[in-house]
């Protein structure tokens, strides 16, 4: 008798590990402080008003080369805002590794480690240039104080877009 309960609470002690250790993960990441998130929400604006720049008459992105030329990013960032703009603008014929946008974001939202339900809200504050709501999503995935990062996360799902390279 005793064996069985000594085996049952092991059990559910085992069952109840996992959850609280991605409880304990998911409250460590959100530590941005409000001057981090201002500043987020500031490079995001520059990044989407400037650099990635949505057409409202076509509804596809494009990319400022000047803007993008000289900004201070990363080669790996870069080359990830390029991938972003090509998934989103639906040009699977760049992107050959995953046959959807739908797909393309899945793997983006698994590499980031979030739900995709999240990375679907982040994208709805770009498009409503909620530029603060859309740090505060990024704040809680403790990439508040560098937001490009987010795009270095799509250059995991599949290949860069050919004949699409960002400046060495």
């Amino acid at each position: 008798m005793l064996k069985k309960i000594f085996i049952s609470i092991m059990m559910f002690a085992l069952a109840l590990t996992p959850t609280l250790a991605s409880a304990a993960t998911v409250s460590d990441k959100g530590n941005a402080t409000p001057e981090q998130l201002e500043s987020a929400a500031k490079e995001l604006e520059y990044i989407f008003t400037k650099i990635i720049v949505k057409n409202e008459a076509t509804g596809k992105y494009d990319v400022n080369v000047q803007e993008f030329m000289k900004s201070k990013y990363s080669k790996e960032e870069k080359q990830g805002m390029l991938n972003f703009v090509v998934t989103m603008n639906g040009d699977e014929s760049k992107t050959t590794y995953y046959a959807s946008r739908s797909a393309w974001e899945r793997c983006w939202a698994e590499a980031v480690g979030i739900g995709r339900d999240a990375l679907s809200e982040f994208f709805e504050y770009v498009e409503k240039k909620q530029w603060i709501a859309a740090a505060g999503i990024l704040g809680f995935l403790g990439l508040a104080i560098q937001p490009a990062t987010i795009f270095i996360f799509s250059l995991q799902c599949g290949p860069s877009p050919a004949g699409i390279r960002a400046n060495e």
